[in-house]
């Protein structure tokens, strides 16, 4: 049995976003997101460890950037990242955007 090493619940949400990594701007989307990070399709080569610069659309059509850390990388389909030193307005966009991605 593996264990589960999630703080936070994800919620399924197909967001735009952007990852920079390298000087390297990549347009994607997301899978799924939590108040603690998110994973998203992703062709770039970040590596776990790395850190990246990740803006989210937000529904409203406001851009959200978090810096982030790359947790682990899934061949072919994408990456999963934490977001790091997240601000207060930070953390209350996602809080917003998680509760109405329940809603749906």
């Amino acid at each position: 049995m593996t264990e589960e090493r999630r703080k936070s619940v994800r919620v399924r949400v197909a967001l735009e976003a952007r990852l920079t990594h390298h000087a390297a701007t990549e347009t994607t989307r997301t899978y799924d997101i939590s108040a603690g990070g998110c994973s998203l399709e992703a062709t770039g080569q970040a590596a776990p460890g790395e850190r990246v610069e990740l803006e989210l659309r937000l529904p409203d059509g406001r851009w959200l950037s978090l810096s982030c850390e790359v947790v682990h990388t899934m061949l072919g389909a994408g990456l999963a990242v934490r977001f790091l030193d997240a601000s207060a307005e930070q953390r209350q966009a996602l809080a917003q955007l998680m509760e109405a991605a329940r809603a749906i």
